[in-house]
């Protein structure tokens, strides 16, 4: 499997844990709807810093939201 997908398919699976949408998840990573719609299909890859830094978020967005 492709490094572009496998990013894609978690960057997605952790989304919809977060209870995100492509629109919320775009607004707290600072990247556009259509680039986290074209990360999640593997058709586009931000770099691997980038890409630890956005999947950080949203893991980060879920245990701040299991506390409440």
């Amino acid at each position: 499997m492709k490094k572009e997908k496998r990013f894609g398919e978690r960057l997605k699976c952790l989304r919809k844990i977060a209870g995100l949408t492509q629109v919320e998840t775009a607004s707290l990573v600072q990247y556009s709807r259509s680039s986290i719609e074209k990360f999640e299909t593997g058709d586009k890859t931000p770099p691997v810093r980038w890409q630890e830094n956005i999947l950080e978020v949203i893991e980060n967005h879920i245990k701040k939201h299991e506390k409440v």
